[in-house]
């Protein structure tokens, strides 16, 4: 997914292609982030500590141009409708094994209009999808550990003995 709100060049993503050899997921995380204003940097550092201490991961960033193997997305039960579709993706791939790099990656200044990542709207199908996200995750244990046989993440296991 690119956004297309000018912010994302999709070549930043791209020039970091090479470490799908090693791992099925890119994550990106901005490392600019004066571009955006003080309340979205805010809002996006409060985000992020709750989706962490909720799933019990440590991401840098979420919502970003994530690159995904192709074959790990087959069979992926998502139920988020709006921007919380990328961060439940992330969280079961992530909770069922498979192997993900972080990277640094560059936003540009946005060039005209406003985020619709903070209205009203938003904030209910993401609290609507963290919680259906919460519940797979812990209450109905929709996230397997199943692996993907085509994937990195499976390959490695087999050379690891595993």
């Amino acid at each position: 997914m690119l956004p297309g709100d000018g912010e994302n060049d999709a070549f930043e993503i791209l020039r970091y292609m090479p470490l799908m050899d090693n791992v099925d997921i890119i994550i990106p995380f901005v490392y600019n982030k004066m571009v955006r204003t003080l309340k979205r940097r805010i809002i996006s550092k409060l985000y992020k500590a709750i989706i962490n201490i909720s799933f019990r991961m440590l991401l840098n960033y979420m919502n970003g141009t994530v690159m995904y193997r192709k074959c790990i997305l087959e069979g992926a039960d998502l139920q988020a409708t709006g921007f919380f579709y990328q961060t439940e993706l992330l969280i079961k791939c992530i909770k069922n094994g498979y192997l993900y790099a972080e990277v640094p990656y560059a936003l540009k200044t946005r060039g005209t209009g406003e985020s619709k990542a903070v209205t009203l709207k938003s904030l209910i199908a993401v609290t609507k999808g963290y919680l259906a996200a919460m519940s797979a995750v812990y209450l109905f244990h929709k996230v397997t550990g199943n692996i993907h046989p085509d994937s990195v993440t499976a390959l490695r296991m087999k050379e690891i003995g595993g």
